[in-house]
């Protein structure tokens, strides 16, 4: 095999386009499927780079954006560009190349060649099977009535637990109607729009409806399973259930029995804990299409952080004749693994054709709540989060600099005070950049050194509370505060913003940590994989405390206020945390968030993440960084190549 059959392949990995993996991989497809087409190698190791990407698929038409510099460091520098192929050509040698029997290449269909091309959509062959298999099961879900759902009595509950006169009812009686007469529904909406009060009372309404399907005889509740994708996000989906069927409780004229409360589940698990994973064998689960998860009601929340792969094996374990409800933020960020399985199902939210008489049978089977509980229009996370998803950049800066408040805000109210947006002066820089000298003292003024004021005095109580074993409140004080990042790597990323916290908390005044020490008393850490055995969970935080003596990883326990205490030496893969990533910080919320934004805008840096960024605070965000890095990531936005939605929002013909 001479070298200029992989002549384009090797081009774009001297230019930093792609890896050895992708190399290797096109590499083998020209040995073992005596593809000499140096177009079609370029494609397979771009379909190769895909998933790693968070693609499903290649877009030929689209394949620059795949390979953009997206590099999880706040100090990239640009690489040179590769030569692109014309997009025509390149798709006709991929054509050519699958309409030969036994080629590396195969048109949408069943086969064994390792790459599938539909349409103008390269895949390798495990991604387009899952893409089929997920679109064949949401097909079959959307348009089935659940039986046992009397009209009178389904308009009755609607009109007793979400009476008109409610704010947002319409939004909240329509999620309501969805749920109750489709097998599979999605109920979507931003931070504070009601989600999880509006899935407890749909759950209680099932249940009651389900009560009096039964009439005079035995009624047998339906199984209810609530999960979440991290450990994280299912100890909040179980909190605040929790919280929901109390507050239902002393609620009167709901039409629900009393009885019907006792039976909503306030325990949620993981995805992969209720699948069945193992040790072992983390990709494999014990439920699956051959054999069913035993549940007639399913909830996942946070379903935009679910993955493609993952996603299909949980559509697939949940039997055809029960309800599957996915809640989630369609603007929140995706998963880090391939796929953006919610925004793809929830389609165009500004032109759903569920009117329709031609409109896809899913079209009828989303919701989305609009009206905002929590932040409000005199809120302005809630007016900057808006802007923000509306990408309106002139908005977000005026409200950040508290020069406008949104329409509809009380005027009398002031600049929104819930907002600090801390641009850097002239001449200062927003990480100090280590001069020449032994000291290794940044050279000039520091913006961020600003805030370590703000920094300790908001992880004081924390770190009070864990040098006086109190682990519980450490635990709830954990939550207070968070430093937020786009990156891992750099002066602004995760990692060299948690060695300079621990600098500032080794000084004199504060309740003193030893960071020399890897076990130090107060040390946050996050939680990095699974661990089975211990019931730790990817995403989990706990904190260091010392206890009679004895110094202990503390974790919240099952129930509200317990509290587990494991030896650190234990421990599965972790890591500090008085910093983390905005990616990890998905399923949180914490009362104050500070967002420390790199120097130059990044593709990494888009609006979702600061959307994502923003809406984890509950009452308050500050926002490192210059007008320039803020606008450009509200202008960029997450590309994920896939055809889901193509495939699930077909009209009929």
């Amino acid at each position: 095999m001479g070298t200029e059959v992989l002549s384009r392949v090797l081009a774009f990995r001297e230019a930093g386009r792609i890896g050895p993996l992708e190399v290797q991989f096109a590499r083998a497809l020209a040995r073992l499927g005596h593809e000499d087409d140096p177009l079609v190698l370029l494609g397979a190791a771009l379909a190769c780079l895909a998933p790693l990407r968070g693609h499903v698929c290649l877009e030929v038409g689209k394949a620059r954006d795949l390979v953009r510099q997206e590099a999880d460091d706040d100090q990239t520098q640009p690489v040179a560009d590769a030569e692109w192929p014309e997009a025509g050509p390149w798709r006709e040698a991929l054509a050519r190349c699958a309409a030969r029997p036994g080629a590396i290449v195969r048109p949408a269909g069943p086969g064994d060649s390792p790459l599938v091309l539909e349409g103008d959509r390269l895949y390798l062959d495990r991604y387009w099977d899952y893409e089929q298999r997920l679109s064949r099961e949401i097909l079959a879900r959307a348009g089935t009535r659940p039986p046992g759902v009397a009209d009178a009595d389904l308009r009755t509950l609607v009109d007793g637990l979400f009476p008109p006169g409610l704010p947002g009812a319409d939004g909240l009686r329509s999620a309501a109607a969805t749920v109750a007469t489709h097998g599979f529904s999605i109920v979507a909406g931003g931070p504070g729009t009601g989600k999880t009060t509006t899935v407890t009372k749909i759950l209680a309404m099932l249940l009651e409806l389900s009560r009096r399907a039964a009439g005079a005889g035995p009624w047998t509740p339906p199984r209810i399973a609530l999960m979440a994708p991290t450990g994280k996000a299912a100890a909040r989906m179980k909190e605040s259930i929790r919280r929901e069927v109390d507050d239902l409780a002393a609620q009167a004229g709901t039409g629900i029995d009393p009885s019907v409360l006792a039976c909503i589940p306030v325990e949620a698990s993981t995805l992969h804990r209720r699948l069945g994973s193992t040790p072992d064998h983390p990709t494999r689960f014990r439920f699956g299409a051959d054999n069913p998860l035993p549940v007639d009601v399913a909830v996942v929340d946070e379903a935009s952080m679910t993955d493609f792969a993952l996603m299909t094996r949980l559509v697939e374990a949940i039997p055809r004749n029960a309800r599957l409800i996915l809640l989630g933020d369609r603007d929140q960020l995706a998963s880090v693994e391939a796929g953006a399985v919610l925004g793809d199902l929830c389609g165009d939210p500004d032109a759903t054709p569920a009117g329709d008489a031609n409109a896809p049978a899913i079209a009828g089977a989303v919701a989305f709540l609009t009206h905002p509980f929590r932040f409000g229009a005199d809120t302005g996370i809630g007016a900057l989060s808006r802007a923000i998803r509306a990408r309106d950049t002139a908005k977000a800066l005026a409200y950040l600099r508290r020069q406008a408040r949104e329409p509809g805000a009380p005027a009398a109210d002031g600049p929104y005070t819930d907002l600090v947006f801390l641009e850097p002066g002239p001449g200062e820089a927003q990480a100090g950049r280590p001069a020449a000298g032994r000291h290794g003292r940044a050279n000039g003024p520091d913006l961020f050194d600003r805030v370590k004021g703000r920094v300790v005095a908001h992880l004081r109580p924390f770190l009070e509370a864990a040098r006086a074993g109190d682990a519980a409140t450490a635990l709830a004080r954990q939550r207070d505060f968070c430093i937020l990042t786009p990156h891992r790597r750099g002066l602004l990323g995760v990692e060299g913003l948690n060695r300079r916290v621990e600098g500032w908390l080794a000084e004199g005044d504060t309740p003193g940590i030893t960071p020399r020490e890897e076990w130090y008393v107060g040390r946050p850490i996050l939680v990095m994989e699974n661990d089975h055995g211990l019931e730790l969970f990817n995403g989990d935080m706990g904190v260091i405390v010392r206890v009679d003596d004895q110094v202990r990883a503390a974790f919240p326990g099952r129930n509200e206020g317990e509290v587990r205490l494991l030896h650190p030496g234990r421990l599965p893969a972790h890591e500090t945390v008085f910093a983390m990533t905005v990616h990890k910080s998905q399923g949180s919320q914490f009362a104050h968030v500070l967002i420390v934004l790199p120097e130059r805008p990044s593709p990494i840096l888009t609006r979702e993440l600061l959307y994502t960024a923003v809406t984890r605070a509950r009452t308050d965000v500050t926002i490192l960084g210059s007008p320039a890095v803020i606008e450009g990531a509200i202008r960029e936005s997450v590309l994920r190549f896939s055809g889901l939605r193509q495939k699930v929002w077909k009209t009929v013909s």
